[in-house]
């Protein structure tokens, strides 16, 4: 009888440890993400893709006076500003005057929003050609190996 006991101990301990394993199992499956295939790279070149898209659909906006088109392009160029990787390792990305010129893209943006809310073509225009000065400076600085 102390055999049979022992075996139907062990039998139960191996059928908790089984459950107690396939739990833990499922519920480390749902908590796993799959490996991103997109390098950073990658994904800084989309959202530069991106933002010269909504770029253009902001001129066309101001060409038309589509103060609506003008706001939802710089709300949207904020986003993808703000969901994009904020460094790339190895470049110049990590520095107080890159941020600079991050926040002030974000700013001009904002103001570019305001400016079409408020249906001001000239104040969006402005706005506008600030923010293209902002990334042709950004990208050269990026771009200048001298420095």
């Amino acid at each position: 009888m102390n055999k049979t006991k022992r075996l139907l101990g062990a039998g139960i301990f191996f059928a908790a440890i089984w459950l107690i394993y396939q739990v833990a199992a499922e519920s480390l499956a749902d908590d796993v993400k799959p490996i991103p295939t997109e390098t950073v790279k990658d994904s800084v070149r989309k959202a530069m893709q991106r933002k010269l898209v909504l770029s253009k659909e902001i001129l066309n906006g101001l060409v038309l006076q589509d103060y609506d088109s003008i706001e939802k392009a710089a709300a949207e160029m904020k986003k993808v500003s703000l969901q994009s990787p904020q460094q790339i390792e190895g470049d110049r990305t990590e520095n107080e005057l890159y941020q600079h010129f991050r926040l002030e893209f974000l700013r001009i943006n904002s103001l570019m929003e305001k400016m079409a809310q408020e249906k001001n073509l000239e104040g969006a225009a402005y706005a506008y050609q600030n923010l293209n000065a902002n990334c042709l400076a950004c990208h050269s600085y990026l771009h200048d190996k001298d420095e």
